[in-house]
């Protein structure tokens, strides 16, 4: 006949069972979200713990320099500000690579966006934030009146249409000369739970059949009594443990 304490170690050994399942599913599925604390230039210029700077006399600086929004021209105030100027503006974009690099997070670069996509392709710690600040684009030089320049934009339509400059940049921007190095899965996937997951789960369930056996097995009250309180106590430690491991 079934005693009120099996019932017990059942129902316990059954919470136990969920409660551990379910802590170990969370943990699997939970994944974690890398925050960055800027995410345009407008948290750029709202903060000054994180310095920024440009190449001094380029053309992002002198975006900066003339521009009539007041987001930039508070960030301009603050690169030329006597205290962080020498050290945040740089002589090359190479300086300014390397000065990211250095300062670990404690300093962002501003820069064309063509350098930068073909930058973070080769160096795997670095990012781009936000989008582009504004659009320029590249033009070939030529004497006023000179018989070339039809027949190069004509040339360039063409490319263009043919997707040609676009096969071009992927060649050179993310295949050739150490491109596409840092291609890899950015966003966190699932794992399946194994039974490593979930083996104490298991361990735990027939360490209380087993023990609910032996209960089975008792003659008498006294007997049962002593048997349940000792699997009561293993239940409470294998609970604990398992509790402390997930």
């Amino acid at each position: 006949m079934v005693s009120i304490y099996q019932v017990g170690i059942f129902y316990f050994f059954t919470l136990i069972m969920i409660s551990s399942y379910t802590a170990n599913l969370a943990s699997s599925l939970t994944t974690e979200t890398l925050l960055k604390p800027i995410e345009s230039a407008e948290d750029l210029a709202a903060q000054t713990t994180i310095k920024y700077g440009v190449v001094y006399c380029g053309s992002t600086c002198s975006f900066f320099k003339d521009s009539p929004f007041e987001t930039y021209r508070r960030m301009w105030s603050f690169m030329t500000t006597p205290a962080h100027m020498e050290e945040v503006m740089m002589n090359s974009n190479s300086q300014g690579v390397e000065k990211v690099v250095e300062a670990d997070g404690g300093y962002a670069f501003l820069m064309e966006s063509t350098s930068i996509e073909y930058i973070v392709e080769r160096k795997c710690g670095l990012t781009q934030i936000g989008g582009n600040l504004d659009n320029k684009g590249y033009g070939m030089a030529l004497k006023p009146g000179s018989g070339l320049k039809n027949a190069i934009d004509m040339g360039i339509l063409k490319m263009m249409e043919a997707g040609d400059l676009y096969k071009l940049k992927i060649k050179w921007w993310k295949q050739k000369r150490g491109g596409g190095q840092c291609l890899k899965k950015t966003t966190a996937s699932a794992t399946p739970l194994d039974y490593d997951n979930v083996s104490g789960i298991f361990l735990t369930t027939f360490s209380g059949v087993f023990a609910a056996f032996l209960v089975c097995l008792g003659k008498n009250t006294d007997l049962e009594c002593k048997l349940s309180t000792k699997i009561s106590q293993v239940s409470c430690w294998l609970g604990h443990t398992m509790i402390q491991k997930n």
